[in-house]
Formats: structure tokens, sequence, C-alpha cells
């Protein structure tokens, strides 16, 4: 990473914590991202005209960053902790409907450094208007998502990447397949999950 981009990872922080939204690169895809702390999840709602109402995915960079999260966590028996901690750095998002959240493990660098100086999670939703594609160039982004941004990383273009698969760990269901399904099904199978 470039000096010039971590002093840019710094500024975005800043703005993060005066309840700004912008789009970076997190998990592998440009994802508009809000600071956990303040109102910035309403505000990606109303950006990608969401019409259905769901928990926003929290970025964690540990479990210990957000209370609701971690007291999940320590609710879980063990099978279910391994889980998470086998495939905290996959492209899983681990959610419960029961608690009304969802969240996944910082897993680039742009992420990890940002969440060291928030000392905080993110909340990160797709960088499009809902029911679009994922875009995995700033390029390709909306006018309209841009517009409204009041930062954008761009660390040039990413390579493309399946959907993020999304299991409630409540029961062991999927909320939605993706590039991880399969060896995820497997491992519950292996483990008597």
């Amino acid at each position: 990473m470039s000096k010039e981009v971590f002093e840019e990872i710094k500024k975005i922080s800043g703005l993060l914590n005066k309840n700004k939204l912008g789009i970076f690169p997190c998990k592998n895809s440009y994802m508009i991202i809000g600071s956990s702390i303040g109102s910035s999840d309403k505000k990606i709602r109303v950006l990608k005209e969401k019409k259905i109402v769901k928990p926003l995915v929290r970025v964690i960079l540990d479990l210990s960053e957000d209370k609701k999260i971690f007291d999940y966590y320590r609710s879980l028996p063990q099978n279910k902790k391994d889980l998470v901690d086998v495939f905290r750095y996959s492209d899983l998002i681990f959610a419960s409907v029961e608690k009304k959240i969802g969240f996944t493990f910082a897993s680039n660098p742009y992420e990890r450094y940002l969440l060291k100086l928030l000392k905080n999670s993110i909340y990160a939703s797709s960088a499009n208007i809902s029911g679009e594609p994922t875009q995995f160039s700033v390029k390709k982004l909306s006018s309209k998502i841009k517009k409204s941004s009041d930062f954008i990383l761009d660390v040039g273009d990413l390579p493309p990447r399946g959907d993020f698969a999304v299991l409630n760990l409540d029961n062991l269901t999927w909320l939605r397949e993706g590039a991880s399904t399969k060896t995820i099904n497997s491992y519950l199978g292996k483990n008597n999950l």
C-alpha cells in the first residue's frame, strides 16, 4: 500500500467519525461505508434506495470491537464459534435473524488499516443502487452514488468475485448462497453441524 493511500485512509477515518459516507474497497468490491456509531446506516439505506429494511453488515477487525456482536458470539455453542473462527477471513457474512445482526471480518489491508484507526466497526453495503450489479471499478459506479459520497478511495479495478455467502448462524441455513457455499457446506457436513 502506497504512502498516499495510507494518508487518504487517515483522512477517511476522520470523515467517518463525522458521520460521513463514502466508497471504499471492502471484501474485494467497492462498497458504501459509514461508521457504526451515528446514523450512517439510515443514510446508506436512503442512498441505495433499499426498500426492504434488514440489518446492514458490520465489518469488524475483532469480535471485541462490537458489544452486540461479541455478546452474540459468546452465546454460541462451541461448534458455531469454531465455524466463525475457521471462516473469519473468507467471503462469508455471518448473520443472526433473531438478533438482527450481520457481520464480517476485515479481509484486505485497506479495511484493516481503517478499522485500526477508527477503533470501531463500520457499516458496509455494495456500492450500487439495490438490485444493480456489484461494482469492481470506481469508473462504473452510478453518478448518483458518486455524487452522494463524501469520499472515494479508488485503488484501481478489483478482481471480480462471486456473491458473498450469508449464513444464518441461528439455525445454519443459507440466507444467500455465494462463492464459499460449497466449501462451507463441506465443513458443516464433516463436523456434523
